[in-house]
């Protein structure tokens, strides 16, 4: 007799999932910036919340930022150190607009995505990760 209680898929699956949509979630963000590179860099000026000396490398090292660490969760290389950096870079955007949708209790999707990063910091990379392959062979 089985229980539902119990885990039907091998517990790698759920880290691997996590990586999955987390580092498609900074690839979407890194095209996002790069298709409109000048007008994210304006309005990263205009937000003030980095100093305005580091506005423009800021601006300008994010996008390549986040599609460096999208790829590599995406491919499970160097899990951990890349779930610190995706859990810095959303946590900035928690810091500029809010954990919560204005108006409502509804959690902004980088306020639950910030918790997910940290999640790779306890369970690892999971199934189908370089890291993974690096580790048993």
């Amino acid at each position: 007799m089985t229980s539902m209680s119990r885990p039907i898929w091998k517990p790698e699956i759920a880290a691997l999932l996590i990586r999955l949509m987390l580092g498609c979630y900074l690839l979407a963000l890194a095209h996002a910036q790069f298709y409109d590179l000048p007008g994210f860099m304006k309005n990263v000026q205009e937000i003030g919340v980095v100093p305005e000396q580091f506005a423009l490398p800021f601006g300008v090292l994010l996008p390549y930022i986040e599609l460096t660490i999208g790829s590599f969760l995406i491919l499970g290389l160097w899990t951990t150190l890349c779930g610190i950096v995706a859990a810095l870079i959303l946590l900035f955007n928690v810091h500029i607009f809010g954990i919560f949708v204005p108006g409502t209790w509804i959690l902004r999707r980088d306020f639950i995505l910030v918790l997910c990063s940290l999640s790779l910091l306890s369970s690892g990379s999971g199934g189908l990760s370089i890291d993974g392959f690096r580790k048993d062979g």
